[in-house]
């Protein structure tokens, strides 16, 4: 599966799916945020009176803020994290940040009535979480694997990384990203992201 299918598939299944709530929870658990985080950014695409690009600014600031971009960085660098310099790695995590969310606003405008269904929700550690999930399309006739792993940081639960049929995003991120390195540095994967990111549209 390459990039952009796994990016589809998994921004479908950030749409639709049925997130439940951990009763005994006293703060929201990762299920309870990444539900009222997809309702809040159905009702942001569905309002008529609202411009495209004010649509797009509101729906990258509710689904950013849950995202764990450093954490997420440094497991996509992987080996070269260490070997960035400090400036290096601030502005690869905000050109990852920007990059990740335009990839998000691109696959989110696509959902066309895909179903999911919740398998279980389990903690692996005191602070990770994972989410299992499949999504159905018409039919019943393609069923999809879907994989949420959430971190808790003392504060809340935010996602760092997302599996689609046991493919981790991070590690597609990680593959394209080294290959760039070998043959032109971290500057050299610096600059191919500040052009992406000049040319979304």
């Amino acid at each position: 599966m390459n990039r952009r299918l796994l990016f589809y598939t998994l921004f479908l299944a950030l749409l639709v799916f049925p997130w439940q709530v951990r009763a005994e929870d006293t703060a929201p658990g990762p299920d309870r945020i990444v539900r009222d985080v997809v309702n809040n950014v159905l009702q942001v695409l569905d309002n008529p009176d609202m411009e495209l690009k004010h649509k797009r600014f509101v729906v990258y600031g509710l689904v950013g803020k849950h995202i764990d971009f450093v954490e997420m960085s440094r497991r996509v660098l992987a080996v070269y994290w260490k070997q960035a310099t400090d400036q290096q790695k601030i502005h690869f995590i905000n050109l990852f940040e920007q990059n990740l969310l335009n990839d998000y606003w691109v696959r989110v405008r696509q959902y066309s009535g895909e179903r999911v269904k919740y398998i279980s929700t389990s903690y692996d550690q005191m602070n990770h979480a994972t989410v299992d999930t499949v999504i159905e399309r018409e039919n019943n006739e393609v069923v999809i694997p879907v994989t949420y792993r959430m971190k808790y940081n003392g504060v809340e639960w935010l996602a760092y990384d997302f599996l689609v049929e046991n493919l981790s995003l991070v590690q597609n991120y990680n593959r394209e990203y080294a290959a760039i390195i070998k043959n032109g540095g971290i500057d050299g994967l610096l600059q191919h992201m500040e052009r992406q990111a000049r040319n979304f549209e």
